[in-house]
């Protein structure tokens, strides 16, 4: 039977893998279901997709997922059978299982388009690495299911592993399946998964979703609505939105009441920033679009770059001008990016197609240089160029150990196998660490 699961460390797997293989969401995949039942019935074995009640649409590339409803009224689930919800925890899990994958490096990723379940019912995204015969859970990696876009990683480098299994858990009572209970069901909404959308318009200058209202900015790596914002070190502002003295408008007829702020240069290497950028991942050829003003005086230019190669780029003297960049990517999948030379002002981004999920900094070039490793009895914490945090953790999730330096340092820990994680100003990295 299969063994009730641990949600572990879901505030850091989801942004911050060691990516080498992307597999995004797909709705014709192999789809399996596993229910575990505890409460007035204790058991756990294969059902039906459909019966957990999860609910795929390959034509629309999508995945519905709503508390179970179970159809036996009787003592073992319900006290009364008028009741609306019963007696027993459902754990229903939908999953694609690939056993090929025990020794890759790979993300797990999509979008959550809605996510509307009532709070009463858990619900995370997962990876599962089980021993042979399925008695033991070796490693999950898993994150709570918010809208947006979702990735969560596993490294490919557990012992004895010999399933993968990669999905999604719903966890809470079951309901009672009578149709004068369809309203109160309803309303217990559901999660929507699916691809990322094909196309996509970041309306940061109108708080467009509801994902960028007037704020300061951010400090470390942060994805929002599949975009993502690179601060880089001793950056405390990337992303601050500020209303405008009186409303943009453009050539084209777009208005911008707000505008979101680089607040300086990325200092690239080549065509690759490193600091104050956004980025988003593609899977193809597509034509990115940018309206924006500069910051300043001087020529500023603001650029569209792979990391490699210029995509596009627009600059001006003149920081009142309401400019408008179109760039057109012709290569394969990669990430893309968006940095001025100087500060630049954007007021909406836009890509015509072939958009992908879009991960954390440990997923390609600009991940953190601080490292932790385990020596013996000792942990080492080496290359430390900014505030640090440290938090260790034992393999069922307890916090151990937590601390705050700006320094190298090392120090004796007891035996054992550890889960680490540690945030700079630059990002985050988690690290499993062996002490004997």
């Amino acid at each position: 039977m299969m063994k009730k699961l641990l949600l572990l460390f879901t505030f850091f797997t989801m942004s911050f893998g060691f990516s080498q293989t992307t597999i995004d969401f797909d709705a014709s995949a192999t789809w399996i279901g596993y229910m575990n039942v505890t409460g007035a019935s204790n058991f756990g074995q294969p059902w039906g997709v459909p019966d957990l009640i999860a609910i795929a649409d390959t034509g629309a590339n999508t995945l519905t997922l709503s508390p179970a409803r179970t159809n036996d009224l009787t003592t073992g689930w319900f006290a009364d059978p008028g009741d609306f919800l019963g007696l027993n925890t459902m754990e229903a899990n939908v999953y694609v299982q690939d056993d090929a994958l025990i020794t890759t490096n790979f993300t797990f990723a999509g979008y959550i388009s809605n996510a509307t379940l009532d709070a009463a019912y858990t619900q995370k995204v997962f990876i599962k690495v089980f021993n042979s015969d399925y008695s033991a859970v070796l490693t999950e990696v898993s994150a709570p299911i918010v809208q947006g876009n979702f990735s969560v990683n596993y490294d490919g480098a557990t012992a004895g592993a010999a399933h993968v299994q990669y999905g999604f858990q719903i966890t809470g009572l079951n309901v009672n399946p009578g149709a004068s209970f369809d309203a109160q069901y309803a309303a217990l909404g559901n999660v929507i998964v699916t691809g990322p959308p094909a196309s996509k318009v970041w309306d940061v200058g109108n708080n467009g979703g509801g994902f960028w209202p007037v704020n300061p900015g951010v400090s470390v790596t942060t994805v929002i609505d599949n975009l993502g914002l690179f601060p880089g070190s001793g950056v405390t502002n990337l992303g601050e939105v500020q209303a405008e003295s009186s409303a943009r408008v453009f050539d084209d007829g777009f208005t911008s009441v707000n505008r979101f702020k680089l607040n300086g240069g990325a200092s690239p290497t080549g065509f690759m920033p490193t600091k104050r950028y956004v980025y988003f991942a593609v899977t193809g050829a597509c034509t990115v679009k940018v309206w924006f003003r500069t910051g300043g005086s001087g020529l500023r230019t603001l650029f569209v770059t792979d990391g490699t190669n210029e995509v596009g780029s627009l600059g001006s003297t003149d920081s009142s001008a309401n400019l408008f960049l179109q760039a057109d990517y012709t290569g394969g999948a990669s990430n893309l990016y968006i940095y001025g030379d100087n500060s630049c002002n954007i007021s909406k981004i836009e890509v015509s197609a072939n958009l992908g999920a879009t991960l954390g900094t440990n997923d390609f070039k600009a991940a953190i240089k601080t490292n932790l490793k385990a020596i013996g009895n000792r942990i080492y914490l080496s290359d430390v160029s900014s505030n640090t945090e440290v938090n260790i953790y034992s393999i069922t999730g307890a916090l151990v150990k937590s601390f705050k330096t700006n320094e190298d340092t090392n120090f004796s820990f007891k035996s054992g196998l550890w889960i680490a994680t540690v945030k700079t100003e630059e990002g985050a990295k988690a690290f499993k660490l062996l002490t004997h």
